[in-house]
């Protein structure tokens, strides 16, 4: 059984969570608010990571759900945990942990105690692209 919820505390460590629990995508959507309730709404801050970046690129989403269907092994993402509210912040796997919510499969956030939170602040700031050249084509072309 994969927990739900998470509570990482002040140690580094890995925590796991049921991305079915949120029925599908996490992108353009909100985090849980008591002020403003939504039925759309992401968990707490304290049990989802916000993302790491602006944009998901569809053509990297279908190769990480492809990677998913064709191998079920449990995938990781790096998340940093800040102690002064209790929140989560990726760092690494925006594109995995997207997949796994599309797939509704459990993931495992390595929690880092240190790190610093990248943008943006909420998944309803992010948004899916078709035009961009993932940072990894990027890279290659450089060298």
């Amino acid at each position: 059984m994969v927990p739900t919820s998470i509570a990482p505390g002040p140690s580094a460590g890995i925590v796991y969570f049921d991305c079915s629990q949120i029925g599908g995508s996490p992108v353009g959507r909100p985090f849980r608010d008591q002020k403003k309730p939504a039925s759309n709404s992401l968990p707490d801050r304290s049990e989802f990571p916000s993302p790491a970046q602006e944009e998901v690129i569809e053509s990297v989403l279908a190769e990480k759900r492809e990677a998913l269907q064709a191998d079920p092994k449990l995938k990781f993402v790096a998340t940093v945990y800040r102690h002064r509210d209790g929140r989560l912040f990726l760092q690494d796997g925006q594109h995995r942990l997207v997949a796994s919510c599309v797939e509704g499969r459990p993931i495992g956030f390595k929690i880092k105690s240190v790190g610093f939170p990248l943008k943006p602040n909420s998944w309803e700031e992010t948004r899916y692209v078709n035009d961009r050249v993932p940072a990894k084509e990027r890279l290659k072309q450089t060298k």
